[in-house]
């Protein structure tokens, strides 16, 4: 557990370093994250998330003679001029489940129609519902969801 509230510090930290003073980095949940961009088009939120992510991809940790590594699966969404908080949270989840169905450590945004396939709106950029996945020696270890895994 001490590892785990480590490796999520550092995560938070971050992330806390690839945004603005206005913007809002917060844990979410378990090894979720949800971050906040107010006033960014979605295009900005973007390029947010993939610079956060490849910062945490760079995250070591040394534990004995083990080196623990972080990477995050982010969700990118922008809010609709009348949408409320529970539907915007719920796209930002389902475009987080588009990162980890694409195989982790990548950003997504939710597609734009439902007809859309998966692998069309898949993005080599990251944010606001995170979820970082960590692995050690090989195996994937669940430490933290937008989610470590």
């Amino acid at each position: 557990h001490q590892v785990g509230d480590e490796m999520l510090q550092l995560v938070a930290e971050s992330f806390e370093l690839s945004t603005r003073s206005t913007d809002i980095v917060c844990r979410y949940g378990g090894e979720e994250f949800a971050i906040l961009l107010p006033r960014t088009k979605l295009v900005d939120a973007i390029r947010v998330a993939e610079r956060a992510r490849t910062a945490i991809e760079g995250l070591r940790c040394e534990i004995g003679d083990f080196e623990l590594h972080v990477t995050a699966s982010i969700g990118v969404v922008e809010l609709g001029a009348d949408e409320d908080i529970t539907s915007f949270v719920k796209r930002g989840d389902t475009a987080l489940y588009a990162a980890k169905l694409a195989g982790r450590n990548c950003v997504s945004r939710e597609p734009i129609t439902p007809s859309q396939q998966l692998d069309e709106f898949m993005t080599e950029v990251v944010v606001p519902v995170v979820e970082t996945d960590a692995a050690q020696a090989g195996a994937d270890t669940g430490v933290v969801q937008h989610e470590l895994a």
